[in-house]
């Protein structure tokens, strides 16, 4: 069966594809917007604004507590490298907090330098670890 060759049937086949192929891309972006809307953890509210004078003393709070953690690490063999990594995960995660509470400028160049802080002491702990885990392990033998 040969279909009709007329000029006005191959714009309709033509026409049909373009609005098929357009609703198609529309679904897939819908689909792909509302997986990425679900996907997107929500933002806590912040329940109020803290005094500058609060957030200076929290933050500084939170630097003795990273110095405190830093300090014993001076045994290698009580800590281990996930232990810093899951307490890392927890003082960035109270500093985030803390720093969505806070938002006068004095006191996020704090928290830019606590973070600063915590990423010279990782890489530090990081080093210490992987330089003298063999040095232990040939000990214990």
């Amino acid at each position: 069966m040969k279909l009709p060759s007329t000029l006005w049937f191959r714009r309709f086949l033509v026409g049909l594809h373009l609005v098929v192929a357009i609703v198609f891309c529309l679904l897939v972006a819908v689909s792909v917007s509302r997986s990425v809307a679900t996907m997107t953890p929500r933002r806590a509210l912040v329940s109020q604004a803290q005094s500058v004078d609060d957030c200076q003393e929290q933050g500084w709070l939170l630097w003795e507590s990273l110095e405190r953690e830093r300090q014993n690490w001076v045994l290698p063999e009580l800590k281990t490298a996930n232990n810093w990594m899951e307490y890392r995960a927890d003082w960035m995660t109270q500093l985030e907090k803390l720093q969505k509470s806070c938002t006068e400028s004095e006191s996020q160049k704090l928290f830019k330098t606590l973070r600063r802080l915590m990423e010279i002491y990782s890489i530090h702990m990081t080093a210490f670890v992987q330089d003298l885990t063999p040095v232990m392990k040939s000990l214990q033998r």
